[in-house]
């Protein structure tokens, strides 16, 4: 199981903080990065994408509340903790109310703070996430939309094709010859996350069957009298991609 690690962009400009901070976050398994000025946040917030942005309110060229919705805007799915070291219950409202995650003071239990960030980050990822299937969706619309044809019959393989491009199940196309298998295979490639990769395609029925399980899984360098070097498999070659089995 792949564990997702959160990454932090830490705005404080104040060193000694700083790097206690970071240095309880990289105990929790979270990267960090730190800068100590808006202008600093805004370059880097425009370059990667971070989680949780844990910023001080007050900074050397401006407040990070005067200035979330600016950086809200460059970080739309990133969830943001400010902190001060005078925190009112209507500063935090007002916060709060604008779209800011939590508003703490600086001196609240390292503990508390620590499960503060990891549970704004567990809100960005599922943010993240959506956003990423979402633009899948997009992709396998646009992939679908060259099928042409408005019978109810197309129009539910349609569907049923759209869904699983999103997925990462094996799918089998069934139906005569001329029936536009190959054209739905490459649909439901094109709509996958796995599209900026080649589709791999074989007609299977145009491979002698002495040959089948060396192309399909390759073979190593001597294992036969005329392997003189090691053969990727089809298999092998798809990996992280797309491999279309046709006339299987």
């Amino acid at each position: 199981m792949t564990t997702i690690v959160f990454r932090i962009l830490l705005l404080e400009d104040d060193e000694e903080i700083a790097q206690s901070l970071q240095e309880f976050l990289l105990m929790e398994n979270m990267e960090c990065r730190q800068v100590g000025t808006l202008h600093e946040a805004q370059t880097l917030l425009a370059q990667e994408q971070f989680h949780v942005i844990l910023a001080d309110v007050h900074l050397p060229d401006g407040s990070s509340i005067d200035a979330f919705v600016q950086l809200k805007e460059i970080a739309p799915r990133s969830e943001f903790v400010l902190m001060t070291s005078f925190a009112t219950v209507r500063d935090s409202v007002n916060a709060m109310r604008q779209g800011v995650f939590m508003y703490i003071e600086k001196d609240s239990n390292i503990e508390n703070l620590l499960l503060i960030v990891h549970r704004a980050a567990e809100k960005a990822e599922s943010q993240f996430l959506i956003h990423k299937l979402t633009q899948r969706g997009s992709q396998a619309e646009i992939a679908f939309d060259k099928i042409i044809g408005h019978s109810e019959a197309l129009v539910r393989c349609k569907e049923k094709a759209q869904r699983a491009s999103l997925t990462e199940l094996p799918v089998l196309l069934a139906g005569e010859t001329g029936t536009g298998k190959e054209v739905f295979a490459r649909a439901i490639h094109a709509g996958s996350k796995r599209a900026s990769r080649s589709l791999v395609s074989i007609n299977c029925s145009a491979l002698p069957i002495e040959l089948f399980e060396s192309e399909l899984f390759g073979y190593r360098k001597g294992a036969f009298s005329h392997a003189l070097h090691d053969k990727k498999g089809l298999f092998e070659e798809a990996h992280t991609s797309t491999l279309f089995l046709d006339e299987i």
